[in-house]
């Protein structure tokens, strides 16, 4: 694995642009989720770059996965939730609705862990609408089932059962 992140890393130092931005893409796949490859600055610069070069799609999944990161493997919900309201703010334009819902999906999660359920309760139901424009049962199911389990934890019990 290290060979490969070195020879992206090289390639990625040798190009400019969308060449660059398709290589930093491929490094922050290869190495997602793995702090010992350093992916948080690995991201952000893939996250830089997008922005620069008005790739605002491919930087608002970058920034979901980094969401993610912050939230389940190092334990920094906090900076989730500044990274989602950077990029919210900054950027408007997002098309994209998986990358929409995967950053709800996401910043809901970042919001349960910090204990704002109720927050966490609509960011959810804003994934929902975002996972069914793109119909994807699978996105559907997640943000109706962590939906269930904040109205839960929020001793709901009753909503919490129709999700």
């Amino acid at each position: 694995m290290q060979t490969k992140v070195n020879a992206l890393k090289v390639q990625i130092d040798q190009s400019k642009n969308v060449k660059q931005l398709m290589l930093l893409d491929s490094l922050s796949g290869l190495t997602r989720n793995k702090p010992e490859f350093q992916y948080d600055s690995i991201v952000r610069k893939t996250i830089d770059l997008a922005k620069k070069l008005d790739s605002i799609n491919l930087a608002a999944m970058h920034t979901a996965n980094l969401i993610n990161f912050n939230n389940n493997i190092v334990g920094k919900p906090e900076v989730a939730i500044e990274l989602f309201n950077n990029l919210m703010h900054e950027y408007k334009d997002i098309s994209s609705d998986a990358a929409l819902c995967q950053l709800f999906i996401n910043t809901a999660d970042s919001y349960y862990y910090t204990g704002e359920v109720l927050k966490s309760v609509e960011f959810y139901k804003v994934a929902n609408k975002h996972a069914k424009k793109i119909n994807s049962e699978r996105l559907m199911g997640l943000a109706k089932l962590y939906e269930g389990y904040s109205h839960s934890h929020l001793g709901n019990f009753s909503e919490a059962s129709i999700r």
